[in-house]
């Protein structure tokens, strides 16, 4: 009979340690830093006022890209960007892309960053070299009244 004590007290025992490890992986990972913006992994992200500076004062001038659907580029965006629909998929890009140098500065956005982070992805993949992201997109650009055209 002692022996059966014994032995579910060890289960017991052995129980509430696996539970107690398995919470304190939990807590680990819930106050793991994690990156708010996936797109920076890949594609350099800048924010709004070094965007507006290379805009501005970019020598050779760069290429302003905005990646969102034409019809949110025709409500408003940036002055002088060209649209080029991240969903038109990586073979379509690609082939707009053609005649656009490699070794130009392209900076690019979308409404909040990360279309444009995985169009720069593709545009880096092929073999552009000056890529630079819009963190926070549009959003953050306007929520920091930098102008936008309608």
């Amino acid at each position: 009979m002692t022996n059966i004590r014994i032995s579910q007290l060890a289960r017991l025992l052995f129980l509430g340690l696996l539970i107690a490890s398995f919470a304190a992986t939990a807590a680990q990972a819930a106050t793991a830093p994690v990156s708010k913006d996936m797109s920076c992994e890949t594609v350099q992200c800048i924010d709004s006022k070094t965007f507006s500076d290379m805009i501005r004062s970019g020598t050779p001038k760069p290429v302003v890209i905005d990646t969102r659907k034409p019809k949110e580029f025709q409500e408003s965006r940036l002055a002088g960007a060209v649209n080029i629909d991240l969903l038109m998929g990586p073979d379509m890009i690609e082939e707009a892309l053609e005649g656009y140098d490699r070794d130009g500065i392209y900076l690019l956005y979308c409404l909040d960053g990360d279309r444009s982070g995985k169009f720069g992805k593709i545009m880096l993949e092929i073999g552009f070299q000056h890529v630079y992201n819009l963190q926070g997109g549009l959003i953050e650009w306007q929520d920091l009244e930098y102008p936008v055209e309608k």
